[in-house]
């Protein structure tokens, strides 16, 4: 894609973190998305009649797993086959086992069943813990953990956190201000621009992260590398 817009006057897709940007949600942009449509030949009428599709993605990528495990794979395969963590795929195997069982018989005679949010919450532990695992180690840009992020990823209801004091406990663990969450970004953006061999300035970094000048001398005293520290103290 790069490739193909290279010659376009004013061409936005240079660089690849960019469209990492557009495809993972965080850049949402009209101009940005039909370049992307264009590129992939969508018919004017198809972005004009755009329609929600029926599931969202991580529930077709869980159901695929499910379809794996009853057809006799087990979890490493599974995990190999679609290029995913071991870790997640036996914990969303393992979530859909425990809901595949016969429902204990009511012992009440009436009334609605509530959740057990305690079992729920001990359930969910493993999940969180995982995801924030592969956030943190992730080389990609940097993320922020906070309860709507880790409400979206695994699909809970946003309230339903606040009746889970284990998962809420780890999600808060995380918990840093924004100006710590720039330092991570401007760690990323100097190792990104440094690996490929570019030329170490505000402007690149700034084009990486989109970070205002004022914002990025505030956070500079967080950034836990001596060296990175160093070096952004002199742009």
């Amino acid at each position: 894609m790069k490739f193909y817009y290279s010659e376009l006057t004013d061409n936005y897709f240079t660089e690849t973190y960019q469209l990492q940007k557009v495809f993972t949600g965080a850049s949402v942009n009209c101009y940005e998305e039909c370049m992307i449509a264009m590129f992939l030949g969508v018919s004017v009428y198809d972005i004009t009649h755009m329609e929600l599709p029926k599931s969202k993605p991580q529930q077709v990528f869980d159901k695929k797993i499910f379809e794996l495990h009853s057809q006799g794979f087990n979890y490493a395969e599974i995990a190999r086959q679609l290029g995913a963590s071991y870790d997640y795929v036996k914990i969303i195997g393992n979530c859909r086992d425990k809901n595949t069982h016969p429902p204990k018989p009511n012992p009440m005679k009436g009334g609605i069943r509530t959740k057990d949010y305690n079992a729920l919450d001990n359930d969910t532990l493993t999940m969180v813990k995982t995801l924030i695992s592969d956030l943190k180690s992730s080389t990609e840009r940097p993320t922020k953990i906070t309860k709507g992020l880790v409400a979206r990823r695994l699909g809970i209801p946003y309230k339903q956190l606040d009746k889970m004091p284990l998962c809420l406990a780890e999600i808060n663990r995380h918990y840093e201000s924004q100006e710590q969450y720039w330092a991570r970004e401007i760690m990323w953006a100097v190792d990104t621009i440094l690996k490929n061999g570019d030329t170490l300035n505000y402007k690149h970094i700034r084009d990486l992260i989109n970070i205002r000048k004022n914002d990025y001398n505030k956070s500079i005293q967080y950034i836990s590398d001596d060296k990175i520290r160093f070096l952004v103290e002199t742009l």
